[in-house]
């Protein structure tokens, strides 16, 4: 199972219990992707140690690649990174039709 988690420092407790409940509740091996800007490396580090042997991948999000997000072109391609990642996801492919 694949999962995208986006979080920044506030918010790193809230994902790691996140994720502990989704492994509790789920025998399935799952691969996190935790798109991150601001982390410090010990809290990437708690968030892998509570995956035990699940997988995490880290994309790092460069802020200024994000300015002018707006435009088609880059929104465009983002999603399509997105619907590499997650090819189930319906709402990405829906968006990427409406853009185009």
């Amino acid at each position: 199972m694949n999962i995208l988690l986006v979080i920044n420092s506030k918010y790193v407790k809230c994902g790691i219990n996140t994720l502990r409940s989704l492994m509790e509740s789920n025998d399935e091996k799952i691969r996190v992707f935790l798109a991150y800007r601001d982390l410090k490396e010990e809290e990437i580090e708690d968030v892998r140690k509570c995956l035990g042997d699940n997988e995490l991948e880290l994309l790092y999000i460069d802020k200024d690649k994000l300015n002018g997000l707006k435009d088609n072109d880059r929104a465009l391609k983002y999603l399509d990174k997105v619907v590499t990642i997650f090819p189930e996801d319906e709402e990405a492919h829906e968006m990427i039709r409406k853009l185009s």
